[in-house]
């Protein structure tokens, strides 16, 4: 019996454990007046709001997109960001080739920062036959001279101009992601679920379902816009509460 209570009080342990640690993975963006950050699903602030704008972790995302002074960045769970807010990023590989002022360099995607952004342009070694082979290094223009940059080392060699020959085009980069001249309140998509489906949420008005938190391909969390006069003005979570305060 002994032994029977000692397996049943670690199971209890183990599932309290496992559900707290389930739960922090879980943060929804948050408003304060005009400014927005993340809140765990309690409504806890574990980033602050100082951002114009903030999108969603989910699908086990570690990292997402915010936005301020139409600036954008990446930004982790724990409220670090990947590198400075600025005009764009792409995706290259394991690694963020960053626009700001004109000016571009690049950035691991755990944030180490591998060329200064002082570099006109950043190609990968891959666009030019004569460079192709060297791996793991990118083509950067400054005061129209060309240099060849190892990412793993930073060591940077001068060359000559290299003929403009694409060697493949079918590179690993991805879409440019921009900062939006205007950042307005998101449009709810077709509801799927009714605040009448969460007894917690009965009674609130002008509620309609518009996010659906995912982990490990499991839907966890449901979130739904509260509309005034045709405007989102915050998040309401199936718990009822709200992301939000004015």
């Amino acid at each position: 019996m002994t032994g029977y209570k000692k397996e049943s009080i670690s199971l209890l342990l183990f599932l309290i454990l496992f559900s707290t640690g389930f739960s922090q993975k879980i943060l929804i963006p948050y408003r304060n007046k005009n400014l927005w950050g993340y809140a765990d699903t309690s409504g806890v602030i574990k980033i602050k709001p100082i951002y114009d704008s903030a999108d969603f972790f989910n699908f086990s995302k570690t990292v997402t997109e915010v936005y301020k002074d139409r600036k954008v960045s990446l930004i982790t769970i724990d409220g670090n960001l990947l590198f400075p807010l600025s005009d764009s990023y792409q995706i290259f590989g394991n690694n963020y080739f960053v626009t700001k002022d004109k000016k571009q360099g690049v950035y691991s995607k755990t944030g180490k920062l591998l060329v200064p952004i002082e570099y006109d342009l950043i190609e990968c070694t891959c666009y030019y036959h004569e460079y192709e082979k060297e791996k793991n290094k990118v083509i950067g223009l400054k005061n129209n001279k060309y240099y060849l940059i190892d990412l793993t080392t930073q060591l940077v060699q001068q060359i000559s101009s290299p003929k403009n020959e694409q060697a493949n085009e079918s590179t690993i980069r991805e879409g440019i992601v921009l900062a939006p001249d205007n950042i307005g309140t998101t449009s709810a998509p077709w509801p799927q679920y009714s605040a009448n489906d969460f007894p917690k949420l009965s009674g609130l008005k002008n509620l309609v379902h518009c996010k659906t938190i995912y982990l490990d391909g499991k839907p966890v969390f449901y979130i739904f816009c509260k509309w005034n006069n045709r405007q989102m003005t915050g998040y309401v979570g199936q718990n009822g509460v709200e992301f939000f305060k004015d």
